[in-house]
């Protein structure tokens, strides 16, 4: 995947997967795989996988959006996120968690709508 410059002025690469209760966030396409033949075994082709960028995922949580981050797709979003006022604190990944992939769910129930926007 090619990195790109978002709107943060911040360099991203994420790739991401909408299942039914979030939309998964991964640092790499391979983790994003591993994810998904982990939850879904057999189906990883029926997903679409697609990059995004820190803004589409900003907007994307000011309409009340919910999103699940691995470690490395995290530690990437955290700056743009603090930059457009976003809540969010550092989180410890040390609990590979029942498949052995750590995820933080971020999601805001009140839609709001972040600085800068």
């Amino acid at each position: 995947m090619q990195r790109q410059k978002d709107a943060t002025g911040c360099r991203v690469a994420l790739d991401v997967v909408c299942d039914g209760d979030a939309c998964v966030v991964t640092g790499t396409t391979r983790v994003l795989h591993k994810a998904i033949d982990r939850c879904d075994p057999g189906m990883a082709a029926s997903y679409s996988i697609r990059p995004t960028t820190a803004m589409e995922i900003l907007a994307g949580i000011g309409r009340g959006g919910a999103y699940a981050f691995d470690e490395l797709a995290y530690q990437r979003f955290l700056t743009p996120a603090r930059r457009k006022g976003l809540p969010i604190e550092p989180e410890d990944f040390s609990d590979p968690g029942p498949i052995g992939l750590h995820f933080v769910h971020v999601q805001f129930h009140m839609p709001f709508e972040p600085i800068g926007f």
